[in-house]
């Protein structure tokens, strides 16, 4: 993966700048490696979709990077999604995880993740119900667990 190769070229300088914030490639290496890692852990396989849903930031850019590297297919959600758009695109794409950042949902509501489970698992039942036999069940993640430093 590029970052490896990045990593051990330049580790001191910046990767990510935004925000008044930076990442430096260590760090972003040592991100990615953690999550995809704990991914691997959370049951994550090659082709399993795991779909990321937030703002673009350093934690999302990260995350993007650990599900690939853990074998997954990123699926990307538009962060204005509402989360009853958000839980329709999770079941038409299959989706196994999701890691879940601030988005417009949790901006206007910050109770807005109970909201959104809720959906996700009302929808999930509703897909499930369609299929010949039961899929491993879906587990949430928080996006900003990932930590760059």
């Amino acid at each position: 993966m590029f970052s490896s190769r990045l990593c051990r070229s330049y580790p001191g300088r910046p990767a990510i700048v935004g925000n008044g914030k930076s990442c430096t490639y260590e760090e972003m290496h040592r991100g990615i490696a953690s999550l995809s890692k704990k991914l691997r852990e959370m049951g994550v396989e090659k082709n399993t979709r795991v779909a990321l849903w937030g703002y673009n930031s350093a934690n999302w850019l990260i995350a993007f990077f650990a599900i690939v590297r853990a074998g997954g297919v990123a699926v990307l959600l538009n962060y204005s999604l509402d989360c009853g758009s958000a839980a329709e695109l999770l079941n038409m794409t299959e989706t196994a995880f999701l890691l879940c950042g601030d988005n417009s949902e949790t901006k206007k509501d910050p109770d807005a993740m109970g909201r959104c489970a809720t959906a996700f698992t009302a929808a999930w039942s509703r897909w499930q119900q369609t299929l010949p036999k039961p899929m491993v069940v879906r587990r949430l993640l928080s996006l900003s667990a990932v930590r760059i430093r």
